[in-house]
């Protein structure tokens, strides 16, 4: 009767090991299988720096009419432009630069006109600009966030259950031109860290990735 009762609990104790080593078992398939398919989902993305390059930009701002002669034109600093493009002594088109005082909010001139103009009468002046930068990249590589400030995406490297994981997060940049109507941008604020360049999918700040690629600076 006892080694009935032995055998009994034996057999249980086996099922019972049985039955947890298949939960185990099954748990970690599972998981595993959900890691699988998060990753197969992931979007791919290439990381790199920016590269030096050449911007060529055109813009046009309007020069207000003093007198017959003369002009006042304030260029915003928001453009980025660089204050050797207003010293004395420079074209501008409707007129020569006569003096130049680099204010709080711009670039303030006083131009000589070449033709008479009327008071009050504003001109369109069409600055032409081209500059070498260290970090250009293509425009399709910033984006507007939901504040409406140029950033690019970055990867950031984080501890996850199961290893390395790899999340974007957004940067906000100061670009030249603002309006990034350029094929391609300067990026003025010096990067620390590499940005992406090529994405397989739509890309969203704070989404998991996987990294195809890194370049050195």
């Amino acid at each position: 009767m006892k080694k009935e009762e032995d055998n009994k609990m034996s057999f249980s104790k086996k099922l019972g090991l049985f039955l947890l080593t298949a939960w185990v078992l099954c748990l970690a398939g599972t998981t595993a299988w959900a890691l699988w398919r998060e990753r197969k989902m992931m979007p791919e993305v290439e990381t790199g720096y920016p590269q030096a390059g050449t911007i060529v930009y055109n813009c046009q701002v309007e020069a207000e009419v003093l007198s017959k002669e003369e002009a006042s034109l304030m260029v915003p600093h928001t453009f980025h432009l660089h204050s050797r493009l207003f010293q004395e002594g420079t074209d501008l088109g409707i007129g020569t630069v006569t003096s130049y005082e680099m204010g709080g909010d711009g670039h303030y001139m006083k131009i000589r006109l070449k033709e008479d103009g009327t008071a009050g009468e504003m001109l369109p002046v069409e600055i032409n600009y081209v500059h070498d930068y260290d970090q250009v990249v293509d425009n399709k590589h910033i984006h507007l966030n939901s504040m409406g400030m140029s950033s690019v995406f970055v990867v950031e490297e984080e501890a996850g259950a199961w290893g390395k994981e790899y999340r974007l997060r957004e940067k906000d940049v100061i670009c030249f031109p603002v309006d990034i109507s350029t094929e391609q941008v300067a990026i003025l604020d010096e990067l620390e860290q590499p940005i992406v360049l090529k994405s397989s999918k739509e890309l969203k700040g704070g989404m998991k990735v996987k990294l195809a690629g890194k370049f050195e600076k």
